[in-house]
């Protein structure tokens, strides 16, 4: 592994906080100690695509696969971001956050079943997966999944150890959310932007309907200490419309001890694939 400089954005976001990639799978884990502050580390592993590309002999099948599955990915999301700014008008009204998160939605509600299928997790990328998840079950069992989709990480937190009842997955995608909620009912979702998911909004997704929300904690409502283990970015950072306030924006909900993790299972190759490909759907890199 290689250290990493110069990623200003992270340095920005994180301030003193340690950041650590993990594996292939391109893991960011941002912890939040109590005490000692330390400065940034940036580890980055080889890029899943990059090891598939190179494989030979018996891996060979499997790094086909992963290639294959790349492949369809890149054109599904060419496809969804034409159609998305054609009805919004142009690409410029992507710069804007509202738009931003209106074409977000509008792409992936328009693949959601895809994307709740088992042709979205092809068997090479079950242990990437699984790896994000024990990343974040290493803090503990309350989990904020952000952009969770169709669940895709929900049974391997399972797997980890997680009760999924200490799990709220975030999402902009209506229809993603319906596929999660019907998959994994113990688990908590709440739609809309990230940036506007705060305790309130989490106490107001987990009242049962018709009841009133459990009251907040007023130092938790100011912000001065969160009440989350863990806070997961998984497959959508490079999505985000501003990604040092959304890094921000995790530590804050995290309690002292807690950790951020970014990750993309298909690393950071794939993801600058999606910038060239539809740079307004995919405008950062991991």
């Amino acid at each position: 592994m290689a250290e990493l400089t110069g990623q200003k954005w992270v340095a920005r976001a994180v301030s003193h906080t340690l950041a650590l990639m993990l594996a292939t799978a391109a893991v960011v884990a941002a912890l939040v100690p109590s005490a000692q502050r330390l400065p940034p580390r940036f580890v980055r592993a080889p890029s899943l695509l990059r090891r598939a590309r190179s494989a030979t002999g018996p891996a060979k099948a499997a790094a086909d696969g992963v290639e294959e599955h790349v492949e369809k990915l890149v054109g599904m999301h060419g496809e969804m971001g034409e159609a998305v700014f054609d009805s919004l008008g142009s690409e410029a009204a992507a710069k804007e956050r509202s738009s931003h998160n209106e074409a977000q939605a509008a792409a992936f509600d328009s693949s959601a079943d895809f994307f709740a299928s088992a042709e979205a997790i092809p068997p090479e990328i079950e242990p990437k997966l699984q790896r994000i998840a024990e990343a974040a079950a290493a803090a503990g069992p309350k989990v904020v999944d952000v952009g969770t989709g169709a669940g895709a990480l929900l049974p391997f937190y399972e797997a980890a150890g997680i009760d999924l009842s200490g799990v709220v997955g975030v999402d902009l995608a209506a229809a993603m959310l319906g596929h999660a909620r019907a998959a994994h009912p113990s688990a908590t979702f709440w739609q809309g932007d990230f940036l506007e998911f705060e305790p309130e909004a989490e106490a107001a997704a987990t009242a049962a309907e018709g009841e009133e929300p459990p009251p907040v904690d007023p130092a938790v409502a100011a912000g001065a200490i969160g009440t989350r283990d863990a806070v997961v970015i998984n497959a959508c950072f490079g999505n985000m419309f501003d990604q040092g306030a959304v890094l921000r924006h995790a530590i804050s909900l995290c309690k002292e001890g807690g950790r951020v993790v970014i990750s993309h299972p298909l690393g950071s190759d794939f993801v600058e694939q999606l910038r060239e490909k539809d740079p307004g759907l995919v405008p950062h890199p991991l």
